[in-house]
């Protein structure tokens, strides 16, 4: 943001005295009242803490009250790359955007203002790379109102968990299409597919996870990967890299274990693959994240959700080749996962108050 920061000199800004390293303030007055931008990189060592936010926030004020003005108007620009930790620590916060290092893109969460002096747009231009004024296709994303411009980006940007467990996914498809029928409950159960007597009394109980990669067919897998992208895209930069793991990778779990406790019951011979658990567990999660986090939640976002796990469930009440016990028990895991870290979140920034 340096090369944007400079270019506000252009449009008028003036550059306020120095607060500290990693904090550039600009402001203009209008109306006989400064309208202040504060730009805080919180990637700096040390620097990710509320209470220094809340000190240069304090700070940035004190200046003006200095030179007479008591009242100022301010906009606070975060820069970072852990947007779970801003999820955690800034939800009370009020007047700031998030500028998100890792894609480079500016996020405005809905109980944010939503502009400020006409900035947003000059913002956009910087991001997108395109001419002042120069109309361009914008892409937003309803439950978190955000604003996405993209730049050049590199081959890391586009290693994110969700494309990672996708490609895992799609090599293992290729690997296991070559060497059999993947038809075959035999060959499925021979590939690490999910059999209840291999777990009772061979103690596979790896099975539980090797089946969470493994798939039946060519559609199977281009279903359960293509939900995955449109959920996890979304979930993977609101919760953070290491949290969307646990959940991918825990709910999917409870989901082979659910499988596992109702084959045992219902159908004993059956083999049971697919990573169907693990997307309803992301599913779950951002039902939750919705549910209790307000900066997130509106009504079209949770029918679009409500809608999809009907859509996403109903089929398995009606088609036998479908593991239903699976696909609810991924969704409540991934709902149990996310509620607990929604509540360790709310301790976290308690005691950070406190």
């Amino acid at each position: 943001m340096r090369q944007f920061i400079r270019q506000l000199h252009n449009m008028g800004y003036t550059e306020a005295g120095a607060v500290e390293p990693g904090v550039d303030v600009m402001y203009v007055i209008q109306n006989d009242m400064p309208y202040i931008i504060c730009f805080i990189d919180i990637n700096m060592p040390q620097a990710k803490s509320r209470e220094r936010i809340d000190l240069i926030d304090t700070e940035v004020r004190t200046l003006f009250s200095r030179i007479a003005y008591d009242n100022v108007t301010m906009l606070k620009i975060i820069s970072t790359d852990d947007l779970g930790w801003v999820r955690e620590n800034l939800s009370d916060l009020s007047y700031y955007w998030i500028f998100d290092t890792n894609y480079r893109r500016l996020l405005i969460y809905e109980n944010q203002p939503s502009n400020f002096l006409g900035i947003k747009s000059k913002i956009e231009d910087y991001l997108y790379g395109r001419e002042p004024d120069k109309k361009s296709k914008r892409t937003e994303i309803d439950d978190l109102n955000v604003i996405y411009r993209p730049t050049k980006r590199t081959f890391g940007d586009y290693m994110t968990v969700t494309n990672i467990i996708i490609l895992i996914n799609v090599f293992v498809f290729f690997i296991t299409v070559f060497g059999g029928n993947l038809e075959s409950g035999t060959y499925l159960r021979k590939c690490g597919g999910m059999y209840v007597p291999d777990i009772l009394f061979r103690g596979e109980v790896y099975r539980l996870f090797t089946s969470m990669f493994i798939h039946s067919g060519f559609m199977h897998l281009v279903s359960n990967m293509f939900s995955l992208y449109c959920i996890g895209d979304l979930l993977e930069p609101v919760v953070g890299k290491v949290r969307y793991l646990i959940i991918y990778m825990g709910g999917g779990f409870f989901a082979s274990l659910v499988s596992f406790l109702y084959h045992m019951e219902f159908r004993y011979h059956v083999v049971s693959a697919g990573a169907s658990g693990c997307v309803f567990a992301i599913l779950g999660a951002w039902v939750i994240l919705l549910v209790f986090r307000s900066a997130n939640a509106n009504a079209s976002t949770m029918g679009y959700l409500i809608i999809v796990v009907i859509l996403c469930v109903l089929p398995g009440f009606t088609e036998d080749n479908v593991d239903n016990a699976a696909h609810i028990g991924g969704l409540i895991a991934g709902a149990v996962i996310a509620y607990i870290m929604h509540k360790i979140s709310d301790r976290k920034t308690l005691k950070n108050k406190g």
